[in-house]
């Protein structure tokens, strides 16, 4: 994902950022950084799977990917509560 947009307190912000935008998909790095473009979902996957995750999260050069299927947020909820 080529643009860095943001830095965010967690992915939730990073969501209304790219909401905003109308754009499909995010990522986010060290789970501060929010990345994504217009066409992030039929780019994210570009370089491959990524071995620079550390504990399942993305880290330097590798992206959580979070694709937009709905308007809302809510099945995060659950776990940021």
């Amino acid at each position: 994902m080529p643009k860095l947009l943001a830095r965010v307190a967690n992915p939730r912000e990073c969501f209304e950022i790219v909401r905003n935008k109308s754009w499909p998909a995010f990522g986010t790095q060290f789970s501060k950084e929010c990345w994504s473009s217009k066409d992030a979902d039929k780019t994210y996957g570009k370089y491959g799977k990524s071995t620079s995750c550390i504990n399942n999260m993305g880290h330097e050069l590798a992206n959580d990917v979070w694709i937009i299927v709905c308007k809302y947020f809510i099945f995060l909820d659950l776990i940021f509560m």
